[in-house]
């Protein structure tokens, strides 16, 4: 379990994620919650299962409950850092009610706003923590 800002992270265990990248994930979670500027507490979750948690594409939110989850098997981390970030995305838009309950829809202005905000986020972070942390294997200077 992580904790960063006002999100908790509990991460499965079968994803065998090495204590380097969870000190990184800690150090954007926070940067998320801050630039975010999050009200309410939130858990997230990555999980190996996307039937077990009704997770239809890469990741879902329920802000009503303050939860999101994450599908995190086989997937970069890069990828991963941007699936929480939209989900945290759809945090904040429910706090400041552009959006109301969990029910969110693919191509909308929410999920395009979501899209572009979690992409920004990650990339000013990745050019702060290094490019190479984030996008493994990838040595470009940006």
């Amino acid at each position: 379990m992580l904790n960063g800002g006002n999100i908790t992270l509990r991460i499965s265990k079968e994803l065998g994620l090495p204590r380097g990248k969870k000190k990184v994930l800690k150090n954007y979670l926070d940067y998320c919650s801050r630039v975010l500027k999050l009200d309410n507490e939130y858990v997230g979750y990555l999980v190996t299962n996307r039937e077990k948690h009704k997770i239809e594409t890469t990741a879902i939110c329920y802000p009503i409950k303050g939860e999101f989850f994450v599908y995190s098997k086989d997937r970069s981390f890069a990828d991963v850092l941007r699936s929480i970030a939209h989900e945290l995305v759809h945090c904040r838009q429910y706090e400041t009610e552009k959006i109301e309950g969990n029910e969110l829809h693919f191509a909308s202005e929410v999920e395009n706003e979501a899209n572009a905000i979690a992409g920004q986020l990650l990339n000013a972070f990745s050019a702060v923590i290094g490019y190479d942390i984030i996008y493994e294997g990838k040595n470009e200077n940006r």
